[in-house]
């Protein structure tokens, strides 16, 4: 009696031959396959090389690209643009003259320096 086993990697299954008794199985080759999107030390590995070969054919092109890709991702993460952004929205687009309230408009103060609209006391503390 003798046995066979046969492995193939394109085949989704393992065959076991024991005597007249065949037997299937599945083999699950998915833990040796790198999967897409994950990082792993060969993906980290390859990129290295890639950056490491360009620098040493294209220096000039790899240095604009990175300063591009940093002129795109610093502004998102900056905290300037935030509190930039923040500003903006309370600031009003246009500034009207001030105007003395006649009891018929709820929208104006009655004098000029009285506290109406949003509370802007978070600038104070920038």
């Amino acid at each position: 009696m003798h046995h066979r086993r046969f492995h193939a990697v394109k085949q989704p299954f393992c065959v076991l031959a024991t005597g007249a008794i065949i037997i299937r199985h599945y083999v699950d080759y998915s833990s040796h396959v790198p999967q897409p999107g994950k990082t792993t030390k060969s993906n980290m590995a390859g990129i290295g090389a890639f950056l490491k070969n360009a620098w040493n054919k294209e220096p000039v092109v790899l240095a604009a690209c990175a300063i591009g890709l940093l002129a795109v991702t610093v502004p998102l993460v900056s905290p300037l643009t935030k509190y930039s952004g923040m500003m903006n929205a309370a600031v009003p687009y246009n500034y009207p003259v001030p105007v003395r309230n006649n009891g018929k408009m709820d929208d104006v103060p009655s004098h000029p320096c009285d506290p109406k609209g949003p509370n802007l006391d978070w600038i104070k503390s920038l």
